[in-house]
């Protein structure tokens, strides 16, 4: 009788400890193909595919089973100078509760007005230069 109860016990500690790790785990999961998503984006995106970024994550985020309203996504453009040379860095930041992913991308793509207008129309922030 003792062994069964013990089965028991050790199948509900289990049960428990699965019910407490299955979101961090999930989590986890996600960041590493957010990764991957974000490293599709390439060296030269166009301000098109960037724009549709955050839908991509979102549909990282159900494959995961996670609730995509409770995960907070935003992109960022900011150009850092680098001796005499300014790199773009898209700045990709998703957020859950206390649990944060945040991802650098260097961005190649020829940056002038049009473009980065294009990304603020599409709801990514622009830090713009100023000289």
């Amino acid at each position: 009788m003792e062994k069964k109860h013990a089965a028991i016990g050790a199948l509900v500690v289990g049960a428990l400890l699965a019910w407490l790790v299955a979101p961090t785990a999930r989590w986890g999961l996600f960041r590493l193909r957010a990764q991957d998503t974000v490293f599709q984006l390439q060296r030269f995106p166009d301000a098109a595919r960037i724009v549709t970024l955050p839908n991509r994550l979102r549909d990282d985020v159900r494959h995961h089973g996670l609730d995509p309203a409770q995960v907070e996504i935003t992109l960022r453009l900011e150009p850092r100078a680098m001796g005499p040379v300014t790199f773009h860095i898209l700045v990709v930041r998703c957020a859950r509760g206390g649990q944060v992913f945040t991802k650098e991308h260097v961005v190649e793509t020829p940056v002038d007005d049009a473009f980065l207008d294009a990304l603020e129309a599409g709801g990514v922030q622009v830090v713009r230069r100023t000289e």
